[in-house]
């Protein structure tokens, strides 16, 4: 019996949550190697990328690598690719980003679904790209989700989506959540990007615009004329509309919103450890681990009222209507003197809800099952 991973549409550095689950399962099926049936385990990467996994997992895994020289070349391919190698019934194919190719053969299909915000139209620019990107969704999703034998949903929110938009037997799908690991933050280097003077309410974002940075900004600006002691940081990227809002923003509020990318993880603690609280005004999530982190490092974390906000926070933030910058506004000022929560309870049912045995390990168990 074969496992072949299809990873075909991975590019390094390019998603920074798809990259990190995906590397924390890989992790995992290495370092539980034993408890997987699976005789061989067959990554299909591209040839560009195969250096990533070689030098992470070394011999673990038998690699197979391939050439596509664009999203709808690899299209084409896949399906090609995958029905190459001639798979038997017994061989289990785990396909890990939303969609599986059209593709004929006797093997077992496992498809994991982050989310499907294709669907949600307002959240994306008008442009050929993503024109075609959602086009596709919109055909191979249907398709994937129909031809899969097993769906692993990271999220509750994104099973009940999948559930009712396609009229997918509940049964059918298995809510797993990404592996998390707490670990990770004391085994990089500190950076001179971790450096953050004075007090700061923080946001870790995307430049996509359903992460609804514009609410953030209009709630700072409100805030700033009742408080001037704090700033507002962004790890990460911005969407154009926001870099056009703070671009006509006072100086005095401007000078105020620092934006830093490329963090190590223990950049990453240190800019936790030292905020005054968490912020996401996100109008959409598949699951949302900044919420997780923000959490386990005890900052009041301030959260549009999103039903998958409340799932993975538990129902222990605070919660204000996504598109309220006066509500948001109003709890920065009531957050501005409250000191962090030290609740060990909390930080321990975050752990045990993320660790290896409610994720990597329960993939395990499916794919032998199955």
């Amino acid at each position: 019996m074969k496992l072949v991973v299809d990873l075909l549409g991975f590019e390094y550095g390019k998603s920074y949550g798809f990259q990190e689950y995906l590397f924390n399962l890989l992790d995992d099926f290495c370092k539980y190697r034993d408890k997987i049936l699976a005789k061989r385990i067959v990554l299909l990467v591209q040839s560009s990328q195969s250096k990533y996994f070689r030098e992470r997992f070394g011999d673990v895994f038998v690699y197979k690598c391939f050439t596509c020289s664009s999203l709808f070349s690899r299209i084409f391919k896949e399906g090609q690719i995958i029905g190459g190698l001639k798979l038997e019934q017994q061989d289990i194919l785990l396909f890990v980003g939303n969609t599986m190719p059209i593709v004929n053969t006797k093997a077992k299909k496992v498809l994991v679904v982050h989310d499907l915000l294709f669907r949600h139209g307002a959240f994306f620019s008008k442009t050929p790209y993503y024109y075609l990107f959602r086009l596709h969704r919109y055909f191979y999703i249907p398709y994937s989700l129909a031809k899969a034998d097993k769906i692993i949903a990271i999220s509750n929110f994104t099973k009940n989506e999948i559930s009712k938009a396609y009229n997918v037997p509940e049964e059918k799908i298995e809510t797993i959540y990404n592996y998390f690991n707490f670990d990770k933050y004391d085994k990089d280097k500190l950076t001179e990007k971790s450096v953050i003077h004075g007090k700061y309410i923080l946001c870790v974002c995307a430049n996509y615009k359903h992460k609804n940075h514009i609410t953030v900004l209009k709630a700072f600006e409100q805030f700033c004329k009742v408080n001037k002691d704090f700033n507002l940081v962004f790890i990460g990227s911005l969407s154009s509309d926001a870099y056009d809002f703070i671009r006509q923003l006072d100086s005095s509020v401007k000078n105020k919103i620092l934006i830093r990318q490329h963090l190590t993880n223990a950049d990453m603690k240190k800019v936790y450890t030292n905020a005054s609280m968490f912020v996401s005004a996100s109008l959409y999530e598949g699951l949302g681990m900044p919420v997780v982190e923000a959490l386990y490092f005890g900052l009041p974390t301030l959260l549009s009222d999103i039903s998958i906000h409340h799932e993975v926070s538990m129902d222990m933030a605070q919660y204000f209507p996504s598109l309220s910058y006066e509500v948001l506004s109003e709890l920065f000022v009531e957050n501005a003197t409250h000191r962090k929560n030290n609740d060990t309870v909390l930080k321990s049912t975050l752990i045990k809800l993320y660790d290896k045995d409610n994720t990597s390990m329960r993939y395990i168990n499916l794919l032998n099952h199955i």
